[in-house]
């Protein structure tokens, strides 16, 4: 039983000390064991035999001194805790015990209740896991601590060298070492490259020298740290050349990105994700809206994924400060139902969202989702958001009452089809709504977005449209006076099918196609066979343009094909690579394109 108790020394001169401070810890003698050293020589032979948890020293003996106990203790106990006790407090004193490895630091009169739940809260700390970390990088283990919303201290060394980093609620807010403290004593530190260390808990609190983000503040450790090995930036990877000096930003092939959600899980999942592109870097993270702006201005990341639902500053209000302040290609990311995202998606898409992701989910395919984030990210990087101009909400429209007995749609004699993308909201918003009901052709939207936003985004359009607008699926029949709303093709592969019945014109409708297909080239391939000339398709930013071949077809079979200016766009890119075949016959305005719809229809 008696090797079963932790074992706690008392070490002062004044033996009525000792006996008081030995009756104080007997009520907790279930749980430690009492030794007591009337001298730092007598406390330095006590831990050479015994295996000793916290030491409670005076600093004020004849012989060797406290803050010289502290010193012995350190370099030959590192795992003993140790809290000090002075008549003589001052903050000089006490940074030098910090400086040393103290946490706990007691100015005479000492509560002795206080004392007692000190060293009872310092034993049963050790009643948590315990473990040894290898091969491990000091700067991933501080970001790990940065992560969490605790206070700690973390005690590191490297031989004779030691430190102390102290983070409070998830920021580095102090650090000591040797004769250094603040930031240079926290770049001192990262320049190690092995080495120990172990957790204390932070009951002093140091005073705030540190104002910096954990990001920032690792980035240039790391830099110093190269410098000192002899490392240049020119023979570092381009993303870890000096990351957060601007004037070398130009040079950087690396997209920076910042994660900005409220669940530490979901930061290291997504963190993780991205890490498999050597292109791609993760500058920050920030568990709500009010935490990123902040950040915004010191990492200047290229693309930032903004959650929806935070405390404190949720995504909405956040996005509309980063437009406004910080203008930068941002991605929704959701885990959203129907009902939230209905809430939620269009006001995200007015205020500048450039791109919408679904969070990663356990039970889903880790690589299919990796791919499609980096992909999103890769692709928003290439946003031109200032080209980004906010759309008014257009007005919600009573369509007439479909009576009993009205006559069905006739023959769909033309089809139109628009492909859209990141940065196309806008500009489906001043074309849609100003078609009329009974317009004599079908409009089949393609919005390169995940399934799950298609169907509240098809409802906002038909509440404000003449037109009844509904979402595409598996065996949708296209009629004229109809817009129908898909969403990514490469996640549900459709193609045009032909019903034929005889004596009656042909009929169409959509049938899926096995997973994998490149949808888009699959998709307008059966449209230029079936319609010809009598084919219209749009491309917005953002278009899925696929390989070329399902528009070379349609422009083979004299379809016409029309872009959004690609100066206008959000997401150029795939409009250029259009442009550049010659497949649109030219680039125009959405009034233009509103007319030319009207037209196929004479």
């Amino acid at each position: 039983m008696e090797n079963s108790r932790k074992k706690v020394l008392v070490v002062d001169d004044d033996l009525s000390i000792l006996r008081l401070l030995e009756d104080l810890l007997a009520t907790d003698q279930h749980l430690c064991e009492v030794l007591t050293a009337d001298s730092a020589e007598h406390a330095i032979d006590i831990l050479s035999q015994k295996n000793v948890s916290v030491v409670v020293s005076d600093i004020s003996m004849p012989g060797i001194s406290g803050p010289d106990l502290l010193t012995t203790i350190r370099d030959r106990y590192p795992n003993v805790k140790v809290i000090l006790i002075t008549a003589y407090g001052s903050p000089t004193i006490r940074e030098e015990g910090q400086r040393r490895g103290c946490l706990h630091f007691l100015e005479k009169p000492v509560r002795l209740e206080k004392l007692r739940q000190l060293i009872v809260q310092e034993l049963r700390e050790e009643e948590g896991f315990g473990g040894t970390l290898k091969r491990i990088q000091l700067e991933y283990l501080i970001q790990v601590f940065c992560m969490s919303p605790t206070s700690i201290a973390i005690r590191v060394w490297e031989g004779q060298n030691q430190g102390i980093i102290f983070v409070r609620k998830g920021k580095i807010i102090h650090a000591l070492c040797g004769d250094a403290e603040g930031e240079q004593a926290l770049y001192e530190i990262l320049t190690w490259r092995s080495g120990g260390f172990e957790t204390l808990d932070l009951m002093e609190s140091p005073k705030t020298s540190i104002s910096k983000s954990c990001e920032v503040l690792i980035m240039e450790g790391l830099r110093l740290a190269d410098e000192r090995a002899g490392i240049l930036p020119e023979t570092l990877p381009a993303c870890m050349a000096y990351p957060d000096e601007p004037d070398l930003r130009p040079q950087l092939s690396c997209l920076r990105v910042l994660i900005v959600d409220d669940s530490p899980m979901m930061c290291r999942i997504l963190t993780g994700m991205l890490a498999a592109d050597e292109e791609i870097m993760v500058v920050g993270t920030a568990e709500n809206g009010k935490a990123a702006l902040e950040k915004i201005e010191s990492l200047k990341p290229d693309v930032i994924t903004l959650d929806v639902n935070m405390p404190v500053m949720d995504g909405r209000t956040t996005l509309k400060h980063i437009r406004i302040n910080n203008p930068c290609p941002v991605i929704i990311l959701g885990a959203m139902s129907l009902k939230t995202s209905q809430t939620h998606l269009l006001d995200f898409l007015r205020f500048g969202a450039v791109d919408f992701a679904t969070k990663p989910v356990k039970n889903g395919n880790q690589a299919v989702q990796q791919q499609e984030l980096i992909g999103k990210v890769r692709q928003a990087a290439r946003a031109k958001v200032s080209n980004f101009r906010r759309t008014k909400a257009a007005k919600v429209v009573r369509k007439p009452i479909i009576r009993a007995g009205t006559s069905a749609p006739g023959h769909l004699e033309s089809l139109v089809i628009i492909s859209s993308g990141a940065g196309g909201y806008s500009e489906l918003m001043k074309i849609i709504p100003r078609l009329p009901g009974s317009l004599n052709t079908c409009l089949v939207v393609l919005q390169n977005m995940p399934y799950l936003f298609v169907p509240p985004l098809a409802e906002h359009f038909s509440e404000r449209c003449e037109m009844d607008v509904l979402p595409l699926e598996e065996n949708s029949e296209l009629l004229p006076g109809r817009c129908y709303m898909g969403g990514s093709l490469s996640d549900i592969p459709l193609e045009l099918a032909e019903i034929r019945d005889s004596g009656r014109p042909p009929a169409y409708h959509l049938r899926s196609l096995p997973p994998g297909t490149h949808g888009m080239d699959h998709f307008l391939m059966p449209v230029a066979d079936a319609f010809a000339d009598r084919a219209l398709v749009l491309l917005l930013s953002g278009a899925d343009v696929g390989d070329l071949l399902g528009l070379a077809r349609i422009r083979a079979k004299n379809g016409r094909i029309l872009a959004q200016r690609s100066a206008s766009s959000m997401i150029s890119d795939p409009l250029e690579i259009a442009i550049q075949a010659r497949l649109p016959e030219s680039e125009m305005r959405s009034e233009e394109m509103v007319r030319q719809i009207l037209a196929i229809c004479h």
